[in-house]
């Protein structure tokens, strides 16, 4: 059964109709913002023409009343402003206006209040449904961002999830970059890249050194092209209790998994915005939410790169940078050797094939916030609304995490060996996971 031309034609304007709401859910904010400033200014200048009438009509008033009084009653060759008490008048409608103004001014902040209420109101209901929404449908049926020939930068991308990554977007046909100090461990990855049949970019770069990351960014942008995605993965970790944290690896452990996300975001993000396009990656952890036992120097990075990736946010976001994504991924202890001999009562530790798919699928979905397990992103704040001693107690009774890190491996000697094999090479001085 053949449709006809009516049906075709209202067959399009449904189609239409649904791109057009489409079109207007997804700017919602942006038009609510807008019609809210119309609406302020509109009500401004009515306010402000209504108490300017007001006021003029009453001042002219007052002003026929005295020049009638003063034509009535005043001597030869004299004017208005020769009786002092018109000075005391002026005086009196200058205090008169500034309450005027005071008032005006007092009712559209009032006004500005209750439309910025009303608009949090609206964007609330909205902003929650389409969480929601978005929750309880499969990733399948998500609109998902292409990735082919986008060039990604993955730093410590040569093992652990950095490897992981590198092969799941080689395999969606993203033009991959991986930084590594590790030289033998990029020799390894290339290996497992060419028995994959993938092309995959590497290049030995220390990435605490701020003009190594400078000069082999230049390389990438020149050999390969303008970087698309930066995904912030190097890390590493000593693990030792407070006392025994040599003052050595504090200072490398900063350097590593702080302080060279500064100097890997400015290699990038400058062209990133000439673009007016980009997506910056921040791995994680969730002990850079709830510190535990033998991470002081490891959870103290971790809360730091927490607090620069949602200050970045909130500079991209006002400057109106909106198509440069952030993604922040806090993930659970992973399997990689970095926590060898920690023990998890509760629950395995992630496998790196698992972690990497996940931050592949938040890249293309251009989430914001990722724990993995996802019911750590609810459970985790919950430390700031219970009792201090009942957390405690939780943390030492339910999630059992001290007992569990009791028995990590510590890797003080690596980092010793790897130091006086560097230095005796010229190279760099610390050992990167």
């Amino acid at each position: 059964m053949f449709l006809t031309l009516g049906q075709y034609f209202e067959l399009f304007v449904i189609l239409v109709a649904l791109v057009l709401t489409a079109v207007f859910l997804k700017n919602i904010g942006r038009i609510v913002q807008i019609a809210g400033i119309v609406t302020i200014t509109v009500a401004n200048l009515i306010i402000n023409i209504i108490f300017g009438l007001v006021a003029g009509r009453r001042r002219h008033r007052r002003h026929k009343k005295r020049l009638n009084d003063f034509n009535n009653n005043a001597p030869n060759g004299s004017t208005i402003e020769d009786i002092p008490e018109e000075q005391e008048v002026k005086n009196q409608e200058t205090d008169e206006m500034s309450t005027l103004e005071w008032l005006s001014s007092y009712i559209i902040n009032v006004i500005t209040t209750a439309w910025e209420c009303m608009v949090l109101l609206v964007l609330s209901a909205y902003y929650v449904t389409e969480t929601l929404i978005l929750s309880v449908t499969p990733t399948a049926f998500r609109s998902q961002k292409s990735l082919k020939h986008k060039v990604v930068v993955i730093t410590g991308g040569a093992g652990g999830v950095g490897q992981e990554l590198a092969v799941r977007l080689a395999t969606i046909k993203a033009k991959v970059v991986i930084w590594d100090v590790n030289e033998k461990a990029i020799e390894n990855a290339q290996e497992r890249f060419k028995k994959e049949n993938l092309q995959i970019y590497s290049y030995v770069v220390d990435v605490t050194n701020k003009k190594s990351v400078e000069k082999t960014a230049d390389v990438v942008k020149y050999e390969v092209g303008p970087v698309d995605v930066l995904i912030n993965n190097a890390g590493i970790v000593s693990g030792n209790t407070f006392m025994d944290l040599p003052d050595d690896m504090i200072e490398k452990t900063f350097k590593v998994n702080v302080i060279s996300h500064y100097w890997t975001i400015k290699a990038f993000l400058k062209d990133m915005i000439h673009r007016g396009k980009g997506h910056i990656v921040t791995v994680g952890s969730l002990t850079g939410l709830l510190g535990t036992y033998k991470c002081c120097d490891y959870s103290a990075t971790k809360f730091a790169t927490v607090g620069l990736h949602e200050s970045l946010l909130t500079e991209l976001k006002t400057h109106g940078h909106d198509n440069i994504h952030m993604t922040l991924v806090c993930p659970y202890f992973i399997n990689t050797g970095m926590f060898d001999g920690c023990k998890p009562k509760n629950m395995a530790m992630l496998q790196p094939k698992d972690v990497a798919k996940r931050i592949v699928t938040a890249i293309r979905l251009e989430e914001v916030f990722v724990t993995i397990p996802s019911f750590a992103r609810f459970a985790l704040p919950l430390k700031h609304y219970i009792p201090a001693k009942l957390a405690w107690a939780m943390m030492f009774r339910l999630i059992q995490g001290p007992q569990a890190m009791m028995g990590m491996k510590s890797h003080q000697e690596e980092f010793t060996h790897e130091i006086v094999q560097k230095e005796s090479n010229g190279g760099t001085d610390y050992l990167q996971f």
